[in-house]
């Protein structure tokens, strides 16, 4: 059982303790202040015991390094990582900028329903987000998509936060471990296997459940086929589109967040329905 961090004192002379917003077995999750800039930060602490496993931390670590990497507005900043030793225990730490607001999990859970017009546009902002991180070289796939790593800041922008999964494809095929939230994987995450379109997969269950006010794990499948409602709040040519961000083979889906954001707009319009045709 790891010990929670202490909020006497500062952590590396710089960050004062406020709030603690979640923990796990390994891992706690700390809203802070930064003295030296007085703003407001999120610091991860990861403890370094011998349960941990070693993945883990090579996480942890692939985490800092992605987000260091990255320049996006509606993507955390990454302030610094260092290893933090205390008489409890080993820590390491991740520090990156504090986003206000609340998650889409949140407000699920406190009833709040969004009209189709505003899943769109939820559409949209996170289509934007992963054709920034699909575009980097190589692509950097985000693996857990999910409505609480969606976060409506108090100015009204999306943010994706939690970096935690997140794998640089550098192989078309490569062999990685199984990570993502059961419910919004694409079927191929459960072999190990990832691509940006498995991020498409994971957007497509985020936006059905938001849509519907349903769970993803009771949203119905014939086998590893989701299958659409039969409702008013998805009609064609919406239901071709979803369908393809659905599709169970990756290869069936769209070939970019870019192509499924042009799309989109198409089916908004419902101008050229046709290009919204599951691929053979």
């Amino acid at each position: 059982m790891v010990v929670a961090l202490s909020r006497e004192g500062l952590i590396r002379g710089r960050y004062r303790l406020v709030e603690r917003l979640g923990h796990n077995v390994h891992r706690q999750t700390w809203l802070a202040g930064d003295e030296r800039t007085a703003e407001q930060v999120v610091l991860k602490a990861l403890a370094f015991d011998n349960e941990m496993q070693w993945q883990q931390l090579k996480l942890a670590e692939r985490e800092a390094a992605t987000l260091q990497s990255l320049t996006h507005p509606c993507i955390p900043r990454l302030v610094e990582s260092f290893w933090l030793e205390l008489p409890e225990g080993h820590y390491f730490c991740l520090v990156q900028s504090y986003i206000p607001g609340q998650s889409l999990a949140a407000m699920l859970r406190a009833g709040r329903r969004w009209s189709p017009g505003e899943v769109l546009n939820i559409a949209r902002q996170v289509l934007e987000i992963l054709d920034y991180l699909h575009s980097q070289s190589p692509p950097v796939v985000h693996r857990d998509i999910k409505p609480s790593n969606i976060i409506l800041s108090d100015d009204g922008r999306l943010f994706l936060i939690d970096f935690g999964a997140v794998q640089a494809q550098s192989l078309p095929d490569q062999t990685v471990t199984v990570v993502g939230t059961f419910g919004y994987m694409a079927p191929e995450q459960f072999y190990g296997k990832t691509s940006p379109a498995s991020d498409l997969y994971s957007l497509g269950m985020l936006l059905l459940c938001i849509l519907t006010g349903t769970e993803a794990t009771e949203i119905p499948r014939r086998g590893l086929q989701v299958e659409l409602p039969s409702t008013s709040l998805v009609e064609q040519p919406m239901r071709a589109w979803f369908a393809c961000m659905l599709a169970p083979e990756h290869q069936d889906r769209f070939d970019s967040a870019r192509e499924a954001l042009e799309s989109l707009g198409k089916a908004e319009t419902a101008k050229m329905p046709e290009v919204l045709n599951v691929r053979n």
